[in-house]
């Protein structure tokens, strides 16, 4: 099932970045248009790193390094969630190859498998550009010893996994509620930004601060904000302990919660799998059939 799993894991993000039809294809125009898509992303994620590490410099000139950890690891978890909302039903119940994948000798477990790699892989990316810049400038301000780097590596490629468990969890109830309903897209989709906005409201919640307020109560309002962040999502609090002190123990409760969450919704997606594809394919009546007037 290994060699299932990385070809069909392979094969989907060459589709999901359109890797295959700019190499292949011989339309000129959307061969462009994923050229310039490409320049685009390419600035928006030098401005990523810029502004990630403007923040983490910050923190060290503030006298607060252990924030580093704490705010990259929160930003990394909440962009995750919010944008994994919206693609995780598509991705994971991706309806397109459905019944051509059923069809060939693959197993359930592989597709499934594969789908949440996909997801992974992508959002492991988005994971390592933002907390790079925190790896490089808590070395270089702080000058911690060989384990904090370890931690560091294991706890990124962790990061990603318990924001696409809870943004699968959300797509598929959503993929599941409107599944029945006439309008799929538009409920998946209003459903959807209800979820958005919320996680929206969170982050903006997490604290206020007045742009006058002198360097002693700005200090207070970082410490107040990174308490709020340990008590309402304590992952990130596991994270920040295990590669600030660092603490072993930290580290392996952060890794363990990580593993276990996401191979809980693997088991639970892969029991539900058919039969969400199944409603998913099902079909509406728009029209109630007069049978009086059949021939």
């Amino acid at each position: 099932m290994g060699k299932q799993i990385r070809r069909l894991t392979a094969l989907q993000l060459y589709n999901f970045c359109g890797f295959n039809e700019f190499r292949f294809g011989k339309d000129r125009k959307k061969k462009n248009r994923y050229l310039l898509m490409g320049v685009l992303w390419v600035f928006l994620i030098l401005m990523l790193l810029m502004y990630v590490a403007g923040m983490d410099i910050v923190c060290l000139v503030m006298g607060m390094p252990n924030l580093i950890p704490l705010l990259s690891a929160t930003v990394v978890c909440l962009v995750i969630l919010f944008f994994s909302i919206f693609k995780a039903g598509s991705i994971i119940f991706q309806m397109k190859d459905y019944e051509m994948l059923m069809a060939l000798p693959v197993s359930k477990q592989a597709v499934i498998i594969s789908r949440f790699l996909t997801m992974y892989v992508n959002n492991l990316v988005f994971s390592i550009l933002v907390m790079l810049p925190g790896i490089v400038i808590y070395g270089a301000g702080e000058k911690p010893g060989i384990l904090f780097y370890l931690f560091m590596i294991l706890g990124t490629l962790l990061l990603p996994l318990l924001p696409i468990t809870i943004a699968t969890f959300i797509g598929a109830g959503v993929t599941a509620i409107s599944a029945r309903m006439k309008h799929k897209s538009l409920v998946s989709g209003a459903l959807s930004i209800v979820f958005a906005i919320a996680v929206i409201l969170f982050s903006v919640g997490l604290q206020t601060f007045d742009v006058e307020m002198n360097e002693q109560a700005m200090l207070n309002m970082v410490e107040n904000m990174s308490v709020q962040i340990g008590n309402i999502y304590p992952p990130a609090q596991w994270f920040t302990n295990a590669v600030a002190k660092p603490d072993f123990l930290s580290l392996l409760l952060f890794a363990g919660v990580s593993v276990t969450v996401f191979f809980v919704m693997v088991v639970i997606v892969s029991h539900y799998f058919t039969g969400i594809c199944n409603a998913l394919r099902a079909r509406e009546s728009g029209k109630r059939a007069d049978i009086s007037k059949l021939k």
